[in-house]
């Protein structure tokens, strides 16, 4: 166990194997507790990168610089920020993702990309969690999941291609701005995909699934295949 607290800590390199990881801030005080990632940051094997439930977390950039963050095959679950720094000079950060990135919590995980990345892992809310998703430089889904699980939200901004999204019974997916492209959309039970001024382009829609169209201005062109329930 490897426990951040509060204040700035910074990884870089390759993190084999590594067991957990527990970034522990306090919200809304001064025991913000800070992940800085400098350069590329490799997490490997199966391990876990724990934000805890108390908010206050961050995993960021260095100030104005850039960095990548690739999660090959191991699980970051819980609350809090992970992006490019916003200070003085905002930083940018490139996720590649092969692992499991979880929101678990109802106080919400961001994640924000400010450059151009991947997941082929999956990105998901779970249990009754919120995850903030902004994409907004692109993310390739290929092969990648994103869901909301049970009585879970996902907020997704942005640029999504191909992979698969899907709202799980009482899940909930919200589409606000930007394209999903070449994707499959699924819901089950009384899950739901909602568009919020959003673009559809060449998706496919699963049998029996919900797709909302709320106030707002929202766009769909190319081919949309099998589209057999909508509103």
């Amino acid at each position: 166990l490897l426990v951040v607290r509060p204040g700035v800590s910074t990884l870089t390199g390759t993190i084999t194997d590594p067991g957990t990881i527990s970034i522990e801030g306090v919200r809304h005080s001064y025991g913000d507790a800070t992940l800085q990632i400098a350069g590329t940051l490799t997490l490997t094997g199966d391990g876990l990168l724990a934000l805890s439930g108390a908010g206050g977390n961050y995993v960021i950039t260095p100030s104005g610089g850039s960095a990548t963050l690739v999660n090959q095959g191991g699980t970051i679950s819980g609350s809090g920020l992970i992006a490019g720094n916003s200070g003085y000079a905002e930083g940018i950060l490139t996720l590649i993702n092969s692992g499991l990135i979880d929101a678990p919590e109802r106080v919400g995980l961001s994640v924000e990309l400010g450059a151009a990345s991947q997941n082929d892992g999956t990105m998901q809310a779970s249990d009754g969690g919120v995850l903030f998703l902004e994409t907004y430089a692109g993310l390739d889904n290929t092969g990648g999941t994103i869901e909301a699980l049970v009585a879970s939200t996902v907020v997704l901004q942005g640029e999504v291609e191909s992979g698969l999204i899907q709202a799980l019974d009482q899940g909930l997916i919200q589409i606000y701005g930007g394209t999903v492209s070449d994707a499959t959309l699924s819901t089950f039970g009384s899950g739901e995909i909602d568009l919020h001024s959003a673009a559809l382009s060449d998706v496919t829609i699963g049998s029996g699934s919900l797709l909302v169209v709320r106030p707002g201005v929202s766009t769909l062109t190319g081919t949309i295949t099998d589209p057999d329930r909508k509103s």
